[in-house]
């Protein structure tokens, strides 16, 4: 299936700027405490995430963390896991979906859709389908058009393959419809996110 990038706003990093510690982290993030002989590049192969995850996440420079910094890490997610998508204010209560996420080999990985009870998204304005948005924080986003299951006219299915592993607790899952012809989106109608999928980090900081 065709795959299509948001970036974030350019100069946007996630970043706190002037400040070497984090006291609080973000939903799905954790606190870690940085040990002599900690990079990058071994946090990130540790909790099985991109290293442009952690580096878009963290208030300093990359090059310059050092035993004692006190940052905020993405906490990883276990695969396979399936997590239910909620209607907003905006979608029939009725409409439900499941996300299902997975992991595809070589570093690739997979958000697969099935919603249902959805009205024909023109209802929501100038719109003619519905895609799956992945937002992943600092990063940006991942969206794939959805189809109408044959026969099934209230119900969508398709899924979104990620090239790298940004799959983390924090990342947020929703459905918003789009014109496919203008590739402008509507605010989203079903949502969720991956915290139920979170993997335990208390022997991380061990």
């Amino acid at each position: 299936m065709s795959q299509y990038f948001f970036m974030k706003p350019k100069g946007f990093s996630g970043k706190v700027p002037n400040s070497n510690t984090s006291k609080k982290c973000p939903l799905g993030f954790f606190q870690y405490t940085v040990r002599p002989g900690d990079t990058i590049a071994n946090l990130a192969r540790r909790l099985g995430v991109d290293e442009g995850l952690i580096i878009a996440n963290i208030p300093v420079d990359p090059d310059r963390i050092r035993p004692g910094m006190v940052i905020c890490l993405p906490i990883p997610v276990f695969f396979p896991c399936c997590v239910v998508l909620s209607p907003t204010g905006t979608a029939p209560a009725a409409a439900a979906g499941v996300a299902l996420i997975r992991q595809l080999g070589n570093g690739r990985q997979e958000v697969a859709f099935l919603v249902s009870g959805l009205p024909n998204p023109s209802v929501f304005g100038n719109f003619n389908a519905y895609e799956g948005f992945v937002d992943i924080s600092g990063i940006g986003g991942f969206a794939d058009i959805l189809s109408r299951v044959v026969d099934e006219p209230n119900i969508w299915a398709g899924a979104v393959d990620l090239i790298r592993p940004v799959l983390f607790a924090g990342a947020q899952i929703s459905i918003r419809p789009i014109n496919t012809a203008t590739g402008l989106s509507g605010q989203p109608v079903l949502q969720g996110d991956l915290l139920r999928c979170a993997v335990s980090v208390s022997k991380f900081n061990r």
